[in-house]
């Protein structure tokens, strides 16, 4: 099927968050995971910090990692009410350009989707959104 896009689309990515496609990597909490072969790392703090693009409930004893999307990944994004939704439509209901689809890092929590790294403030899931403040919070940050 071809696929049209403009060549001059602007990206909301802030200086293209990607990986190669087929990555994952284990995320170090609190400290900095280093992303092999890419010009950003991702922060993890247990305070709040500067912007930030996602802060999430995260119990201890979660594996935690970042990788690209799957063909069967479900997210169940916030405003949905739990409900869940393939991450492959999330990406064309956001626009993202197709080209970079198989690029785009998604944070993994217990082989549960929690966040997509796209855009200035990181879409999360509903089942990882802190809703009062006695939870254990994470704050993720890219740096460039």
């Amino acid at each position: 099927m071809p696929v049209v896009e403009r060549e001059a689309a602007s990206l909301t990515l802030p200086e293209n968050l990607l990986l190669p496609t087929e990555t994952e990597i284990a995320v170090i909490v609190p400290g900095v995971t280093l992303i092999p072969g890419q010009t950003w790392r991702l922060r993890t703090d247990f305070a709040p910090v500067e912007n930030y693009q996602a802060r999430l409930s995260i119990s201890e004893e979660r594996k935690i990692f970042l990788r690209t999307r799957k063909s069967d990944d479900l997210f169940a994004p916030l405003g949905l009410s739990g409900h869940t939704q393939r991450v492959k439509k999330w990406m064309i209901d956001h626009k993202v350009p197709q080209s970079l689809r198989d690029s785009i890092p998604v944070l993994v929590i217990n082989s549960q989707i929690a966040a997509i790294l796209y855009g200035e403030k990181w879409a999360i899931s509903d089942d990882f959104s802190v809703k009062s403040e006695a939870q254990r919070v994470v704050y993720f940050t890219a740096e460039h």
